[in-house]
């Protein structure tokens, strides 16, 4: 092969990860975005709807609400078992109400981290982060996918967002709780939203649910009703350091 040929099959024809995919015509391709739903949970239930009348939410609807331009094809949950104590009584069963909720929904996939205790009664968070990242890179290698929806205002997910869109050629949608903000997402995202009063208004579960083996599965009594505006971020501080500080008592 001359010179000049190779040169231009290396240079004049890089690959491209969009090549690959089927291209619909123009009046139906919207509807051929295949979109998949990444959520950070603890960062989605501090930031968005703690506290609010709101926490029964339907994430497959949330998410179509905030990316109408496709296909809601997988919802990807990531998530921690926390434990009831003193200032939080019950809040474990009503985590593993909500999942069995979420586990309702068609192809709806729960990803569940771990807690560990660090000195003076704090806890931390391991393994959301890291699987979510992983999650959204395996489905773009995989060709799942023509554009993420990562609901979260973490910039730790700045990197596989970047390598998302530079790499694999995905549109990637960062949702903000209403009022958190991340420069670094919104620097290397391709568009970002606020999760908005109306979106999750839009998007509740029915009061009562059936599970695949004909269970029931309801509302948690506290959460019906309450405020419709989530805690600010200070306030959700000084409510953290309190509940911390009821641990340790």
């Amino acid at each position: 092969m001359e010179t000049d040929q190779r040169e231009w099959i290396n240079h004049s024809c890089p690959f491209r990860w969009q090549d690959l995919r089927p291209h619909p015509s123009n009046d139906v391709a919207l509807f051929f975005l295949r979109v998949n739903v990444y959520i950070d949970g603890f960062n989605f239930y501090h930031g968005a709807i703690e506290g609010t009348r709101y926490r029964w939410i339907n994430l497959r609807t949330l998410g179509q609400l905030l990316v109408p331009d496709g296909t809601i094809e997988e919802v990807h949950f990531f998530t921690a078992r926390v434990k009831s104590y003193r200032g939080s009584p019950g809040s474990s069963q009503r985590q593993d109400t909500y999942i069995r909720a979420i586990q309702t929904l068609e192809r709806t996939f729960v990803h569940e981290g771990t807690f560990l205790s660090l000195p003076g009664g704090r806890t931390t968070e391991k393994g959301s982060d890291v699987n979510l990242a992983t999650q959204l890179l395996l489905d773009c290698f995989d060709q799942k996918i023509d554009k993420a929806l990562v609901i979260s205002a973490d910039s730790d997910f700045a990197t596989p967002i970047k390598v998302a869109i530079d790499r694999f050629d995905i549109e990637v949608v960062s949702a903000f709780p209403l009022g958190r903000n991340s420069t670094k997402l919104r620097q290397v995202s391709t568009t970002v939203v606020q999760i908005r009063e109306q979106n999750l208004r839009g998007a509740m579960f029915d009061h009562t649910l059936t599970t695949a083996d004909g269970r029931t599965v309801s509302c948690p009594p506290s959460w019906v009703g309450g405020p419709r505006k989530p805690p600010s971020y200070k306030e959700f501080l000084r409510r953290r350091t309190n509940a911390r500080k009821k641990k340790r008592a």
